[in-house]
């Protein structure tokens, strides 16, 4: 692109952009334990993001599942809806009957899948600071895997224990046979102003 037109382009996006609307909280790594937390997160924001590359410390050749809860509250207050898992060519579609002690939202690679690939995860938490509200989760996650082509989900889940007070804690916990998140597993929270 020549220089002019580059001057032109840039013209035409000048008072258009919003700076400040999507921040970085914090990152965290795997460290090779069984959960992650985000403590102390500050009430600044309207919304939540956390984006998570995952690989835990089995030896399998598949991906487990990420258990989420809030606050560290462990009593049976989550629920979920996948509205769809895809795993080769083959749907699955399913949700909680009963609350549940996390949300079991997110995917996390084994440790015998090849080497440097990681899961990725998209966790959505609107309102996070509302003391009216029932915390809700969306998640996209997708995992490639050996085994098979691969396989990605979207879940929505409810914490229903979150009515009056707003999100300060984010727990993450590897669900796998060997449930702790390899030093390689990146978390990353977001802050959204808008």
């Amino acid at each position: 692109m020549s220089p002019i037109l580059k001057g032109v382009v840039a013209s035409q996006i000048t008072g258009r952009l919003v700076t400040g609307a999507y921040e970085s909280i914090a990152t965290l790594y795997g460290t090779g334990s069984q959960t992650v937390s985000f403590t102390s997160i500050p009430a600044t924001y309207k919304h939540l993001e956390v984006h998570v590359l995952a690989r835990d410390t089995g030896s399998g050749t598949d991906s487990d599942g990420i258990g989420v809860q809030f606050n560290g509250d462990t009593g049976a207050y989550y629920w979920k809806q996948s509205s769809g898992s895809y795993q080769g060519n083959n749907l699955s579609v399913g949700g909680d009957t009963t609350a549940q002690t996390y949300i079991d939202a997110g995917l996390a690679i084994d440790g015998g899948q090849t080497a440097g690939w990681h899961s990725l995860n998209i966790y959505k938490i609107p309102d996070y600071t509302s003391t009216v509200k029932m915390k809700t989760l969306l998640c996209f996650a997708g995992s490639q895997q050996i085994s098979n082509a691969g396989y990605f989900f979207q879940t929505y889940g409810m914490y229903t224990n979150g009515n009056s007070s707003a999100i300060n804690r984010i727990d993450f916990k590897s669900l796998g046979a060997n449930p702790t998140f390899n030093t390689t597993s990146r978390f990353m929270l977001f802050g959204i102003k808008g």
